[in-house]
């Protein structure tokens, strides 16, 4: 009996495996954790696997439906009008993979506004999570080993009567001449960078002093302007002091936007790579361009505009520094 349950637990897991390798599809990325870890830690990588979803919004996974592989699939069904949103978007694919560097989000094969990280900045995310007391204490000791992991999945939409289908990786020109303009701005404009600094003190009640100016004599000179807005509730600053958050930094570079705590850097938004022209791009082909035209504004001329001063917004170095008390 205990020989009969065990060939049919091994059959059960031969027959599990069988099915996840059937649905999977080269990753991009897969092969480098494994190349980078090499026998120094533990070390998953694993091809992308692939989730269909059908006209009625059901997900399947290999040909089998989701539903009766997890009790979870009810969250995965779309409504027809999401479907229909994307298909008037002609968005046939999602890609979310993990890799070594950080999680990369294709969209139509184009690569999204990532999350990009080092083991350094792991680090330190672990041990924010932990001064924070948020998350579990064993989440946080797994946290620096996620660069060990290599793992991707891709969701598949159904396409649009009469659209051709897109790779899941479409070759792109946007990060060559995304760094080709930077590079012609900063030469243009010498070194070091345009750099802005805008150091915030916030007092305990929540208000706050911006390069020596209260907000109230910025509402004095600027009425016009929401200071209001820049007001964090009390409880929120006792919150944080009590946590140990001195400083809060937000910065951009030509890489990303980066953020820190305590001076710790945490994993950083990364665009170098011409993420936000693809994000245009996306948001033109689901509907931007009706944006512009009902406000006035020709799409074919701003457009182009905005492409071409993303990359030297992102050439210059802005540093928002948010102090808070002392305890």
């Amino acid at each position: 009996m205990i020989q009969r349950k065990c060939g049919l637990g091994l059959a059960s897991s031969i027959g599990m495996l069988v099915l996840i390798l059937a649905g999977c599809t080269p990753r991009s990325g897969a092969g480098h954790v494994a190349a980078t870890v090499g026998d120094h830690g533990p070390v998953i990588d694993l091809p992308a696997l692939i989730i269909d979803y059908d006209d009625a919004g059901q997900p399947s996974f290999s040909g089998v439906p989701v539903s009766q592989l997890t009790p979870a699939a009810d969250s995965l069904i779309l409504t027809v009008g999401a479907l229909n949103g994307l298909k008037s978007a002609n968005i046939q694919h999602i890609q979310i993979n993990n890799r070594t560097d950080g999680l990369q989000i294709l969209i139509n094969g184009r690569a999204m506004l990532s999350i990009q990280w080092d083991a350094d900045s792991l680090a330190a995310a672990a041990n924010v999570l932990s001064m924070l007391g948020a998350g579990e204490p064993v989440a946080q000791h797994l946290l620096p080993y996620i660069r060990n992991v290599g793992a991707g999945v891709i969701v598949r939409f159904p396409q649009a009567e009469g659209a051709a289908a897109i790779p899941f990786a479409v070759e792109d020109a946007n990060a060559a001449h995304v760094k080709q303009v930077q590079a012609d701005f900063l030469a243009a404009v010498g070194d070091p960078p345009p750099t802005i600094n805008i150091p915030v003190f916030y007092a305990p009640d929540g208000t706050w002093t911006a390069s020596g100016i209260h907000e109230d004599e910025y509402m004095a000179m600027l009425p016009g302007v929401p200071w209001q807005a820049f007001q964090l509730p009390a409880a929120l600053i006792a919150g944080a002091t009590q946590a140990g958050i001195q400083q809060i930094a937000i910065q951009t570079q030509p890489a990303g936007i980066f953020m820190s705590l305590n001076g710790q850097v945490l994993p950083h938004i990364g665009w170098q790579n011409g993420e936000l022209a693809n994000v245009i791009t996306l948001a033109t082909d689901a509907g931007l361009t009706d944006v512009f035209a009902s406000s006035g504004l020709a799409p074919e001329r701003v457009l182009p505009l905005l492409k071409e001063l993303l990359p030297i917004i992102q050439a210059a170095n802005v540093n928002l520094t948010v102090h808070f008390p002392a305890p």
